[in-house]
């Protein structure tokens, strides 16, 4: 533990002009990508880049020695590939005198491929629910709207049967009733009551002849 400490605090320390370039972006397992470095005139070229693994105990068991370009140029680069998710260094060693200074670091956050790949199928299923809940409510407003039109379709196709069976029964019931306008008369049969003679010529017939004796008396 006391040497973790140690290696950690030499990684952010600068005792040579050896640096990295910030390197800006995304870091997943199993992709490599390339580091830039550069160093000084008065640096010392013996530099080996090693891949140190923060997770457990710092051990020469968990450094991983890295190829770089010649150490001998003032600037140069180096490939790293992540073995795993976690958080890493890549430092830089330089050994004078049989002393191992850490010239230079930098501190990575390694993810796996599937967590870089979680959001967007998240994403796409997201994009997919609300595309598809319109749909589903146009198919419930079609619905509903159909029903309604059955609905209404019913109620007045038989409220038109029963207003037609109805106006069927009273034009029945019209003609088989008599006229109330026709009155028979008094006779025993329908003959005399058609042909019987008015009031008015009974009467007429009664008072003529009284008149006529009427006037031979008076001349």
């Amino acid at each position: 533990m006391l040497l973790r400490i140690v290696l950690s605090c030499l990684s952010f320390s600068s005792s040579h002009g050896l640096s990295f370039d910030y390197f800006r972006g995304n870091v997943t397992v199993g992709i490599p990508i390339t580091l830039s470095w550069h160093r000084e005139a008065n640096d010392s070229s013996r530099i080996e880049f090693v891949l140190r693994s923060l997770l457990g105990e710092a051990s020469l068991d968990g450094l991983h020695l890295l190829n770089a370009t010649d150490t001998t140029q003032l600037n140069g680069t180096i490939e790293v590939a992540f073995p795993g998710s976690g958080e890493y260094t890549v430092e830089a060693i330089t050994n004078q005198t049989g002393v191992v200074t850490i010239a230079a670091a930098q501190r990575f956050e390694v993810t796996s491929s599937s967590t870089g790949t979680e959001p967007s199928s998240s994403s796409t299923m997201s994009v997919k629910r609300t595309g598809t809940s319109p749909r589903r409510t146009s198919i419930i407003i079609g619905a509903v709207l159909g029903t309604v039109v059955s609905l209404v379709l019913l109620v007045g196709g038989g409220a038109f049967l029963v207003i037609r069976h109805r106006g069927r029964r009273n034009w029945k019931h019209c003609r088989l009733s008599p006229n109330p306008k026709i009155h028979p008369g008094p006779g025993p049969g329908p003959e005399q009551g058609l042909h019987s003679p008015p009031v008015g010529n009974k009467n007429s017939e009664t008072i003529f002849p009284m008149l006529e004796e009427s006037r031979g008396e008076s001349v």
